[in-house]
């Protein structure tokens, strides 16, 4: 017991432990990034190949219908927000609207917003009339490029960062649960 007493031991001893919290970080940083890259879905099986739980939303101009412009930076950064890809000759986009309407927007926490992206400026009636209060977008060609987001609707959740954390690439007739613990209200 005595060897552990002198300060050589246990600066030597403390030099281990730093070396091996180093080590046992950047294997644990390595497996993440893998998980990560192993949970991307991909282009056989997905609907937005291009974007994965954990990646920053693409921060691309867009312009809104009253003419306005801007980009998805200064609109998305600092707050969460569900973003709904949604075309105008989709059955399914009005299922979901009516779904949202019904379903969502009643426990939707109020800090959040929601961004409606139409390829088009020209939005249906029977879909314009359930867009309510939502904030409706044209975003520039070149994010569906950068998605090759083929299916809609699809809907995206993003952290106050701009951060992928949610991602529902077409239409269910429900939530899940991850989904309201992001977005919904607490209760106090």
């Amino acid at each position: 017991m005595a060897a552990f007493d002198s300060s050589y031991m246990k600066v030597s001893l403390a030099a281990l432990l730093i070396c091996g919290g180093v080590a046992g970080g950047i294997y644990l940083g390595d497996a993440a990034v893998r998980r990560k890259a192993s949970h991307r879905i991909t282009g056989s099986e997905s609907l937005a190949p291009n974007l994965a739980m954990g990646d920053l939303f693409p921060l691309v101009n867009y312009q809104r219908r009253d003419g306005s412009t801007g980009t998805f930076e200064q609109f998305l950064m600092g707050k969460r927000s569900v973003v709904m890809f949604l075309s105008s000759k989709c059955g399914r986009c009005e299922d979901l609207l009516s779904l949202w309407n019904t379903k969502v927007a009643p426990v939707l926490d109020t800090a959040v917003q929601v961004v409606v992206c139409f390829r088009t400026s020209e939005i249906p009636p029977t879909i314009s009339r359930l867009l309510g209060s939502k904030i409706v977008v044209i975003p520039e060609e070149r994010l569906y490029q950068l998605l090759e987001l083929r299916v809609t609707p699809t809907l995206v959740g993003l952290d106050e960062f701009g951060l992928v954390v949610y991602l529902q690439p077409g239409y269910l007739d429900s939530f899940g649960s991850e989904f309201y613990e992001r977005f919904a209200m607490r209760a106090e």
